[in-house]
């Protein structure tokens, strides 16, 4: 019997000893991975660095116009918070007045010089084709009122609304046929300078795929570039859509009206007027968010 217990005992202490191995294995495998997540993760900026972006954010945040004729609406504290940390690349915290060219086509060639020429090689739908001229005298026209206002920032605004179009964009296409252009100034007129200068007041906004986000994205596309909200914003589009823009989606962003216009360039035929009545218009008195 004293044999059998004192086999016992040591089976009990190999075992003892086999679980504080297993045990301590463990916890070297712990501290391994713990070590090698710590390696992995970036570490938290020093009190200089924290410093610095703190004064950054607070330069950028004074920079920040308000309007003082109407109380913020909680669409526009959404977009101040979804883009209060962003810094600006470019000095642009000047620019104060926002001119969207709403788009309308994509160009499908690739001679942008000589694309004004080249109906048939936009992405038109049967409707639109006697509106081409039209699309392009909104382009001079947007060029036209940001040469005259050296505090204004324009952007060509619109996405990849033709499928077949690939990823080329509206507000692209408008952009390089300008460019391609010289931004519509006589060399002989104006130096080289010049036209650079202004081309530097030129972006795009590319997502767009209405009307409604065409002035909405926009406004968040002058926020990012420059770090403030427009206050004033001139919108270039077709004649018989100024009460879309100015009436309805104006009013759901809650802008104040006397810092808003519009130039309307091209007809109004009765047919468009009447489908802008029917499919445009009507739906967004009902529906100002476009949600439905």
């Amino acid at each position: 019997l004293r044999s059998l217990e004192s086999i016992m005992l040591s089976k009990r202490g190999e075992l003892r000893v086999i679980l504080l191995l297993m045990i301590a294995m463990g916890l070297g495998w712990l501290l391994i991975l713990a070590r090698i997540a710590d390696s992995m993760s970036p570490e938290p900026p020093g009190r200089t660095e924290q410093t610095h972006l703190k004064e950054e954010k607070e330069r950028v945040k004074g920079k920040l116009s308000s309007f003082s004729s109407a109380p913020a609406s909680r669409s526009w504290q959404m977009m101040e918070k979804s883009l209060g940390g962003f810094v600006p690349s470019r000095d642009w915290s000047n620019l104060t007045h926002l001119i969207m060219v709403a788009g309308h086509t994509v160009f499908m060639g690739t001679d942008f010089s000589s694309a004004g020429s080249q109906g048939d090689r936009w992405f038109l739908y049967d409707y639109q084709r006697n509106q081409f001229d039209w699309f392009l005298q909104h382009i001079t026209a947007g060029v036209k009122l940001a040469q005259e206002d050296p505090s204004s920032l324009l952007l060509f605004s619109g996405g990849a609304t033709r499928m077949l179009a690939g990823p080329r964009t509206e507000a692209q296409s408008y952009w390089l046929y300008a460019d391609a252009q010289d931004w519509f100034l006589d060399p002989s007129k104006y130096t080289r300078m010049q036209i650079e200068s202004l081309k530097h007041r030129v972006h795009t906004e590319d997502f767009a795929r209405d009307s409604f986000e065409n002035l909405l994205f926009s406004i968040c596309r002058f926020r990012q570039l420059t770090g403030r909200y427009p206050e004033k914003i001139t919108v270039v589009s077709l004649p018989f859509k100024e009460k879309r823009f100015r009436e309805i989606h104006r009013k759901a962003l809650r802008f104040p009206i006397h810092r808003f216009e519009f130039v309307g360039r091209g007809g109004s035929p009765p047919a468009a007027v009447e489908g802008e009545l029917r499919h445009s218009l009507t739906p967004y008195e009902r529906d100002p968010y476009g949600c439905r």
